[in-house]
């Protein structure tokens, strides 16, 4: 069954934490009120992350957010963003934490991640899942360039105890 994908919230919040955790990857964490209802729904819960448009500071959406209105939005107001992988959940203090690599300027989504600050604001629309293996599954074989680690690591971190898990990981 399609997904529809217009029935997908959107969380508004702000970023309330930024660490560096490796020379290409920041640990940021959003939080906010919109979050009080928030449910992860899988191990591998991802959202996509959107952001004010290079040369704008507003985000320029709402909680009525949807991906029909989104293609209709002109090239300049239009938000930016990607999808990210949940690696932590913090439903008491309605906090969120994604893992986020930066490749520099070389796209509009990666250039925010690199110079996110508390403080600033991202609207999160979600959640959604992909992973379903079989649950009769012996064995699990993960492979993931750096942007999937995150992923990886926390489908991993949810595998059965004896279950073995064998990863390539960049």
């Amino acid at each position: 069954m399609a997904e529809d994908i217009d029935a997908l919230r959107t969380f508004l919040t702000r970023v309330t934490a930024v660490e560096d955790v490796h020379h290409h990857m920041r640990r940021i964490t959003f939080a906010g009120d919109d979050l009080a209802d928030f449910e992860p729904v899988g191990p591998d819960t991802f959202l996509y992350m959107l952001v004010a448009p290079p040369g704008r500071t507003e985000l320029g959406i709402g909680h009525d957010f949807t991906w029909t209105a989104y293609f209709a939005m002109a090239d300049d107001v239009r938000p930016v963003g990607g999808y990210y992988t949940l690696v932590e959940w913090r439903p008491e203090a309605r906090e969120l934490v994604m893992h986020l690599m930066t490749h520099g300027d070389t796209g509009p989504a990666s250039a925010w991640v690199g110079r996110a600050q508390i403080g600033d604001h991202a609207a999160l629309w979600g959640p959604r899942t992909a992973y379903d293996p079989p649950a009769d599954t012996t064995s699990f074989v993960l492979v993931a360039d750096e942007t999937g680690v995150p992923a990886a690591s926390v489908i991993a971190a949810e595998v059965p105890d004896g279950v073995p898990v064998l990863a390539f990981l960049e």
